[in-house]
């Protein structure tokens, strides 16, 4: 199974990733995933938000499983493999951690089908209806077949 981790971050948080990059590398490296850091072109939130998200559609065709982090999350655990979580739910094509404020996609996971694509592009479409897409990942319509997991990040 083909895992890629994909980051996407700008200008601003260079010191950051700075810090925070080495730490996905060793994740990578110790579980022989795929690494993608990528950085914005477009400076303005609405465009590097749809920028995002094309990308996670074109970083998809060449994984099975996709996983977006944001630029300032880390792993703490380099133990546990993504495989787990994918086995844990094995039903769903998006995999979306829920905090105390509720959707939270600093870390997704996605499985490379036609249906989390055209979810995604449907995300494109109604991202400027949002403060970000996150927020639209509860209330778009889904593809039928389409399975969303939510974990609570205490699980």
């Amino acid at each position: 199974m083909i895992i890629t981790i994909h980051t996407v971050a700008d200008d601003n948080l260079k010191d950051l990733t700075a810090i925070t990059a080495p730490n996905r590398l060793e994740y990578c490296l110790h579980h022989n995933y795929q690494l993608i850091l990528h950085k914005y072109v477009s400076t303005d939130f609405y465009f590097m938000e749809i920028e995002r998200l094309l990308q996670m559609i074109e970083t998809l065709k060449n994984c099975h499983w996709l996983v977006s982090m944001g630029a300032d999350t880390v792993f703490t655990n380099m133990t546990i493999p993504f495989e787990s979580v994918i086995n844990r739910y094995p039903k769903n094509d998006v995999i979306v951690a829920k905090d105390v404020n509720g959707i939270n996609s600093d870390i997704m996971l996605m499985k490379n089908t036609t249906y989390v694509k055209n979810w995604l592009m449907n995300l494109v479409y109604h991202t400027k209806e949002y403060t970000a897409y996150q927020f639209a990942i509860p209330l778009l319509s889904k593809p039928e077949g389409f399975e969303l997991g939510v974990i609570h990040q205490k699980e």
